[in-house]
């Protein structure tokens, strides 16, 4: 997997720079057998997917260590990302076709704070907002599966928001 990172050293902390891409195989869809599906497109084969990371972040120690800040912006570019999707009722004997969505994006922020209150407790708090939506994910004339068009639509499973309190107690063994 491809990478890079240019960091900064901020004397108690970093800021930073990173790309990456990231790569899942394409395949055949294994649930089913692919004589089930009149075409590939509807989810017997599937394309290798790809994504493209960008962020840029820092992180920040304080008061001697007991606090510790951190904060990134992010994009992630999808191509070809791989979605599980439900055939049409009367094709029960298919029972997931995987199918690519021609291209995604998300994007956002997210903090956290953790502060070392006393040894051995850490309380902290993060926060994050992500934007994940399709570019472009549409099919049309399948046999098996839906004819649609979410272009444009948010990604199911992705929270806008964000928020988590943690608290760490650290008791020596």
């Amino acid at each position: 997997i491809p990478a890079a990172t240019l960091s900064y050293d901020l004397g108690r902390g970093t800021a930073y720079a990173r790309w990456a891409r990231g790569f899942k195989t394409g395949g055949v869809n294994l649930l089913t057998a692919p004589a089930y599906y009149p075409r590939p497109e509807d989810g017997s084969i599937f394309s290798p997917e790809t994504v493209d990371t960008y962020e840029i972040g820092f992180k920040q120690s304080l008061r001697g260590g007991e606090i510790q800040v951190t904060g990134a912006v992010f994009y992630n570019d999808y191509r070809d990302l791989q979605i599980d999707v439900r055939p049409r009722p009367e094709f029960s004997n298919i029972t997931t076709a995987i199918i690519n969505a021609e291209s995604a994006e998300t994007y956002g922020v997210e903090a956290s704070l953790n502060w070392r209150v006393f040894d051995p407790l850490t309380v902290g708090v993060n926060a994050g907002y992500l934007k994940a939506e399709y570019k472009k994910y549409s099919l049309t004339g399948s046999e098996i599966l839906q004819d649609f068009d979410l272009s444009g639509a948010a990604m199911p499973k992705a929270p806008e928001w964000q928020l988590s309190f943690n608290a760490a107690l650290d008791q020596p063994h």
